[in-house]
This record gives structure tokens, sequence and C-alpha cells, in this order.
């Protein structure tokens, strides 16, 4: 390969993975919106099919079932505190590494509840940990662990940010 090929193929590699940050980007975009905006299958469909969603406080979700449940059920919490109220799902300095069909993210979420006419509240404020699969050529969650933000003292099931925010804390290591 000369000089001239591997500048192409670097170029490519690098190119590849800055789409892939995108598409993974508007995954956990997506994610925030569907959450909103009551699109509960499309919520679902971003999950791999054995996706799980670790929301902490020994809360577990798995699997298509599950996920579903967790977001569509009209009595849950989802749809009566955040949903139904009026909400704003963000996720915030994403930091995302990706290899080959795998890849992590890892960021701070806040989701805004609506508390009055023109006023908003924090429902919860997290470092969240997300993995991610490549299914059929499109980015999917695999897992997704929340804690919120604290320390471990503070946290209701005890784990603190440096558990979940693995990857970023092993990179200043």
């Amino acid at each position: 390969m000369d000089e001239t090929e591997r500048r192409i193929s670097e170029f490519e590699r690098r190119l590849k993975d800055m789409e892939d940050r995108e598409e993974i980007r508007e995954v956990v975009a997506r994610y925030g919106f569907t959450a909103d905006l009551g699109y509960d299958e499309e919520y679902v469909a971003q999950y791999t099919d054995d996706g799980e969603y670790d929301i902490g406080d020994g809360r577990m979700h798995r699997g298509w079932h599950q996920l579903y449940e967790f977001i569509h059920d009209p009595l849950g919490g989802h749809k009566r505190h955040v949903e139904g109220r009026g909400s704003q799902h963000t996720s915030h300095n994403l930091i995302i590494r990706v290899d080959g069909d795998s890849a992590w993210a890892e960021c701070y979420s806040i989701v805004f509840v609506r508390t009055g006419p023109e006023s908003f509240g924090i429902h919860t404020a997290a470092y969240n940990h997300w993995d991610f699969r490549r299914v059929d050529g499109r980015w999917r969650i695999r897992r997704r662990r929340r804690v919120p933000i604290g320390d471990a003292v503070h946290s209701p099931d005890g784990v603190s940010g440096r558990e979940v925010m693995t990857e970023f804390v092993r990179a200043f290591r």
C-alpha cells in the first residue's frame, strides 16, 4: 500500500468512526424524544432484543416485554410522574467509543418535569453508561445503566458515579 492509499484508508476509518458516533448520538436523542412523547413501541425498538435498562435502586428491565411495560403502563411511574406531566429527557457531555459492531457511551442525564404552567423541576439527574450493538446495520441499545448523581452514601442502591462511568474513569488511570 502506498502513502496515498494508506492515507485514504485512514481517512475512511476515521470518517466511519465519526458517522458511528453521530448515529449513536441520534439513538440517545431519539430515546429521550420517544420517552417524552409517548412513543412506547418506538422507545423499545431502540433496544436489542435482549436489551436491559438498569434504572438503579434494584430496578432492572430486561427484554422487550419488561421494557415495554416500564414505558407503557398507564399506572406506572413513567406515565404518571414523568411523561404524563410533561417531560424533557436530556443527555449531555456524551463520550462515545466504537469498536467494530459494539460501542459504549457515558454521559449525564437530566429529566425535567412540568411543575406548573410555566415551570419545570428536575425529576432526576444521573450518571449513565450505555452499551450499544450494531444490529442489521443499525445501532441499538444493548444496556443502559443509570444511577442518581451523588456519592455511594447518597445513592439509593449504594452505587457511585465511578461505578457507572467505568470507561471514563478507566481512561484517566
